[in-house]
């Protein structure tokens, strides 16, 4: 029996040995490792990513720092450590200095240790210092220090330069903060006018401007300036960016090179013996100083025309006695033969039957067409005033079975497709009749400059 016994046990453990042969086979690779690892000991070691803490504004914090061992010791391993400034600094009480010594018991793989960080209400950049390990003893060193950065609370200053730019370009702004904040800000910029005004100098923005948290560049700004083809001197406009999470807010300003203008008109071609398109804009109230003459000062674009261009020095009035109806409808058809007085609606008695320049257009198969600003539909004074709409008084021949044809809104005036005649009535703001020289310039300057670039007026 004993024999027997000792048979078995002897085959149980050759069976154990085998199998554990067999595994060593395929596992040896690793477990080589494993032993090699365990034969060089632990190694201790702080995060190598930076620890970040918010500053508070008053008091003391503790930021905690984890040391680790990489795998278990059997006997203490025991590490020094201390604080060591950077942009950080004991001196300034931004953190309390620290040192010590941690100690790791068998079986144990982490130790914390504490450093106080100051709060404070000074306005200040992120900061950071560094908690280093040194001298461990019962492991080797790994990676040994971990940076701690102290976030600033306190509301950051904004900061960004003016912009210089050439018409037709962009100003770009780049809002920054002068501190970096422990939260994303969402703030606003807005253009404003100074000596260039919108939308003629630049186009009025208003845009979101965002920072993410701890980052000091935000969102860029783009105003564009409108190359207007007018000589004018160097004209600026603001951008304020503001909101909450900033200290204040703050304003730059935009500065639009002088520019020497372009020739508004004459494509220096000859003048064609007979011209295919005319187009007239009509606008009232202004001597030859606001619009041409020596000290004009709050009309440039005007001006430009009246310097570039042709222009009357004398001329006649239809009548000096009467009211605006009376000149509108005597201009369309080159005399007073009319009964439209004053200014008077269209009707029966206030109506001209004389033959006028639409229907002699409309005779000689081209396309004549009265635009009103404002009107919404056609052979209507809707938005505007019927006194300075001529077409709507002309009522003789098929004048009046045609007003549809030829007075419409003037949101349909395109100048890439012009008829052979176009009369435009602006609203009684745009034409000078309500408004300021500078609300009447503004309105020359989009609609006129357009039909000036035009293919048409371009092909002379």
């Amino acid at each position: 029996m004993r024999f027997e016994a000792a048979i078995k046990t002897h085959l149980q453990t050759r069976v154990v040995i085998t199998m554990f042969a067999a595994g060593l086979a395929l596992t040896g690779l690793a477990l080589n490792a494993t032993v090699d690892a365990a034969a060089a000991g632990p190694v201790v070691s702080v995060p190598s990513t930076v620890l970040g803490q918010v500053e508070g504004n008053a008091g003391a914090t503790d930021v905690v720092v984890t040391a680790s061992l990489s795998q278990p010791a059997a006997t203490d391993v025991t590490v020094h450590y201390a604080t060591v400034n950077g942009t950080a600094t004991a001196a300034d009480l931004d953190y309390t200095p620290t040192t010590g010594t941690l100690t790791f018991p068998p079986g144990t793989t982490t130790q914390t240790l504490s450093v106080a960080v100051n709060g404070d209400t000074k306005l200040e950049d992120y900061q950071r210092f560094t908690v280093k390990l040194s001298t461990p003893v019962g492991a080797t060193m790994g990676h040994a220090a971990q940076i701690v950065e102290i976030r600033n609370d306190e509301l950051p200053k904004l900061s960004f330069a003016a912009a210089s730019v050439v018409e037709g370009t962009a100003a770009h702004f780049i809002p920054k903060l002068a501190q970096a904040y422990h939260l994303p800000l969402s703030l606003t910029a807005q253009s404003a006018n100074r000596t260039a005004i919108a939308p003629g100098d630049y186009t009025t923005t208003s845009a979101p401007v965002t920072f993410a948290a701890g980052v000091k560049i935000g969102t860029a700004v783009d105003v564009p300036t409108i190359a207007d083809g007018i000589a004018e001197p160097k004209e600026t406009f603001a951008l304020t960016v503001s909101g909450t999470g900033v200290a204040a807010s703050l304003t730059k300003l935009a500065t639009i090179a002088a520019s020497t203008g372009a020739a508004t008109c004459n494509t220096g071609q000859a003048a064609p013996a007979q011209y295919e398109k005319v187009v007239v804009f009509s606008f009232e109230n202004r001597s030859w100083t606001d619009v041409g003459g020596p000290g004009f000062t709050s009309m440039p674009y005007a001006h430009s025309l009246a310097t570039a261009c042709s222009y009357f020095t004398s001329w006649t009035e239809a009548d000096t006695h009467q009211n605006s109806a009376t000149q509108y409808v005597s201009q369309g058809q080159g005399d007073t033969n009319h009964t439209v007085l004053n200014d008077c609606p269209p009707s029966a008695t206030c109506q001209s039957t004389a033959d006028n320049i639409f229907r002699q257009a409309r005779t000689a198969g081209k396309a004549a067409i009265n635009y009103v600003e404002g009107a919404t539909a056609p052979c209507s004074a809707s938005g505007s005033a019927a006194k300075h709409i001529p077409a709507l008084y002309y009522r003789g021949a098929d004048d009046s079975a045609n007003c549809t044809a030829q007075v419409r809104p003037y949101s349909e005036f395109d100048p890439a497709h012009l008829p052979s005649f176009a009369f435009v009535t602006p609203t009684l703001c745009n034409d000078g009749h309500d408004c300021v020289n500078a609300t009447v310039d503004l309105w020359m300057q989009q609609n006129i400059a357009p039909v000036i670039a035009s293919a048409d007026y371009q092909a002379g």
